[in-house]
């Protein structure tokens, strides 16, 4: 059976697109007799990571290494002789003259090389640059998890996303069934990322014109990438009209209501399918998830 990978997304942050996720997790690993102990959660959202705490924190790790997801140039100013070409090729303008020699605003650098291979007498190179840190293991709700994190102020958190995918499929191929990816909220390098290679995006959507508007333009890259899309709106008793906006859209399977509920069980780390399975939110969930998975078709 190939690997089905479920991709969460959303337009704009702050629609519950990790509220879906960890609990679809759950509901996958524990509740659906086709997948139960065999999927494996992916915090694509590396700027912010917190699917593992949402499933309860991790209770074992069982893989962590550092992510030198890209390269910075280092110059060797006894070799420059400044003619400052280094300076004028670089789009990111990362790359001052200092007192006639060149000197590189690590922040600004995306560490493309091209400084590097412009240099006429090879005084610059390229060496990697450890840009965050990677882990997985075992959460305390029974879930896999592999987590990306970028160091506060570092880039290139499309390559981390894509080093993280590279990982799972690494530690969990052969194993799991089913990947769900928490991707990151818009539409930048980590959610294209997120998406790249994806079975199945599921769009978090709430009934207002910002997320909408969002949707909107998730929904032409999915297109573009030829990716199948379905939506889940939520909170969508908040304003029943936008509601009906947002289906003219988009293939909606599910609404989840605004509940309470959701925000207690958030701020207890614990999915509301364990901690209020009776409350109005959690039912509406067991309904889209039982959607979910006829559309994955197993």
């Amino acid at each position: 059976m190939a690997l089905i990978e479920i991709v969460i997304a959303s337009g704009k942050g702050g629609t519950g697109k990790t509220f879906i996720s960890s609990n679809l997790l759950y509901y996958l690993n524990h509740i659906a007799p086709e997948y139960r102990g065999q999927c494996v959660g992916i915090d694509a959202d590396v700027e912010a990571p917190d699917l593992a705490l949402s499933l309860g924190n991790y209770v074992e790790i069982l893989y962590e290494r550092p992510s030198y997801a890209t390269q910075r140039p280092e110059i060797d100013r006894s070799r420059c002789v400044g003619c400052g070409k280094c300076v004028s090729v670089c789009r990111q303008r990362a790359i001052k003259l200092v007192d006639g020699k060149p000197a590189v605003d690590i922040g600004e650098c995306e560490g493309c090389g091209v400084c590097a291979a412009v240099c006429p007498v090879n005084a610059i190179y390229m060496i990697k640059h450890r840009v965050g840190k990677i882990v997985a293991g075992l959460t305390r709700y029974g879930v896999h998890v592999v987590s990306g994190e970028l160091e506060p102020g570092k880039r290139s958190s499309g390559k981390l996303v894509h080093e993280l995918k590279s990982v799972a499929h690494e530690l969990y191929s052969g194993k799991a069934k089913v990947f769900v990816v928490d991707a990151a909220p818009g539409i930048g390098c980590p959610t294209i990322s997120s998406i790249a290679g994806a079975s199945l995006a599921i769009l978090v959507i709430e009934p207002t014109p910002q997320s909408l508007h969002g949707a909107l333009r998730l929904k032409s890259i999915l297109e573009t990438f030829n990716i199948r899309h379905i939506a889940i709106v939520n909170k969508h008793d908040f304003n029943p009209q936008m509601v009906v906006d947002i289906e003219r859209e988009f293939d909606v399977v599910g609404k989840i209501p605004f509940d309470p509920a959701v925000f207690e069980s958030y701020v207890n780390t614990v999915p509301i399918l364990v901690r209020r399975p009776e409350s109005r939110a959690a039912k509406a969930l067991l309904t889209v998830f039982r959607a979910v998975v006829e559309c994955i078709g197993y």
